[in-house]
């Protein structure tokens, strides 16, 4: 609830999960820099199934006039 109430106040996520992290004084073990980022985001998605990528083989056509 706390982090949805961020949201709502129009505060990022990736703000939000950080404050959280440093008033609970979380530390991250994986990387030196302590700060989520929308790319950690967008792993963790991905890792839990929330997000699935979809690539498509377009080309672009290049129109004279």
């Amino acid at each position: 609830r706390v982090i949805e109430a961020c949201l709502c106040r129009g505060i990022s996520l990736c703000e939000a999960l950080n404050a959280f992290a440093e008033k609970y004084a979380l530390v991250r073990t994986d990387r030196c820099n302590s700060c989520i980022t929308a790319t950690d985001i967008l792993r963790a998605r991905k890792a839990t199934g929330l997000i699935t990528l979809h690539r498509s083989h377009t080309t672009r056509r290049h129109c004279t006039v």
